[in-house]
């Protein structure tokens, strides 16, 4: 079963991994949500952190390991906003593909009033099987998906982020990368952690 821990920090919804779910996902982007305050509106940014650095790609190792550049494919993103009146509505937007980096569409730029309650990505991968710096992984359902609300009920709040996941991800040549997220860091580390992955995902 997938299980995601968030923990809110300055604004920002923290995902981590917990329990036996660390053996079967891998991080491979972001969702968040961000405000540009000069030009007035709001959006919701899509960032595909996969292929190797050395040849161009946009992974983050340890936290970013897949070093497979991977498409997503059937790209569907739902969003769900709260109007003056105190109504939820929810839109689902099809994406298409999205190539590995920085992914903007105007479907995703909003008024900076807009009172966002969850954003929810769900995509299939090319290729299923995949390197990352831990060793070899299949993909058995193709599957990634990223949920972005917080666990307070509340609305959204600029900055918030969350990591779009491999549901489904087999060791296919090693297990280190398995037994390294299994450990995890200390807390203090993986906080400070995010917030260095925060700024570099943000540059891209």
């Amino acid at each position: 079963m997938l299980t995601i821990r968030r923990v809110v920090l300055g604004g920002m919804l923290l995902t981590a991994l917990t329990g036996p779910a660390l053996a079967g996902s891998v991080p491979v982007g972001t969702v968040s949500l961000a405000v540009d305050f000069k030009l007035g509106f709001c959006s919701i940014q899509i960032r595909n952190l996969t292929g190797d650095p050395a040849a161009g790609g946009y992974a983050l190792p340890p936290d970013y390991p897949v070093l497979t550049a991977l498409t997503w494919q059937q790209t569907n993103l739902t969003y769900t906003t709260v109007d003056q009146a105190g109504n939820t509505v929810s839109r689902t937007v099809a994406l298409g593909t999205i190539a590995p980096g920085a992914f903007t569409s105007s479907d995703l730029a909003f008024a900076q009033s807009t009172v966002f309650q969850s954003v929810t990505l769900s995509a299939v991968i090319v290729p299923g099987t995949f390197v990352t710096s831990g060793g070899t992984y299949t993909s058995s359902d193709l599957a990634i998906a990223a949920q972005l609300a917080r666990q307070d009920g509340k609305p959204l709040r600029t900055f918030d982020s969350a990591d779009v996941l491999v549901v489904h991800a087999d060791p296919a040549t090693s297990s280190h990368l398995l037994q390294q997220h299994r450990a995890g860091p200390p807390f203090a580390l993986l906080v400070n952690r995010i917030w260095q992955r925060r700024r570099q995902i943000f540059a891209l």
